[in-house]
């Protein structure tokens, strides 16, 4: 009788410790969900997102030919102008920027959905894996 009180500690020990772990694995999923949303990042630190797209605006876009403005006029005058390439470049440039720009876009939402994906498969494979607590019978424990 006297080692009864001390397995019954023992198993809700192990049962509390059971529940612990199963909330800390829906925790971390939770925590994987919320790492990869940018949303909440740029709710959290809008100015510092703005700086840093503005920082990297800065260094992407390209720095033009500095010089003095006449002598950039009197070099454009010189140069004979193909009215049909001015209107299809820019336009050409323009829709590859926004293929590129949605391609990226779909490519970063296709990974973060499979880092959750992966993450809660993940998760539940532990949460299966964990060992159960023998189910509790009236009179077996005594013998």
């Amino acid at each position: 009788m006297s080692s009864q009180p001390g397995r019954n500690d023992l198993e809700n020990e192990l049962a509390a410790l059971r529940k612990s772990l199963a909330h800390d694995a829906s925790a971390a999923g939770s925590d994987a969900r919320t790492l990869t949303d940018w949303r909440y990042h740029f709710r959290a630190h809008p100015w510092l997102l703005c700086g840093g797209a503005l920082c990297l605006g800065w260094l992407l876009v390209p720095r033009h030919v500095r010089g003095n403005a006449t002598e950039l006029g009197n070099q454009a005058a010189a140069q004979p102008v193909d009215a049909s390439a001015m209107v299809t470049q820019p336009l050409v440039r323009t829709l590859v920027k926004l293929g590129a720009g949605y391609v990226a876009r779909q490519s970063l939402d296709y990974l973060a959905h499979a880092g959750r994906t992966f993450l809660d498969e993940r998760s539940r494979k532990r949460a299966q894996n964990t060992p159960r607590a023998p189910a509790k019978s009236g009179e077996e424990g005594l013998l």
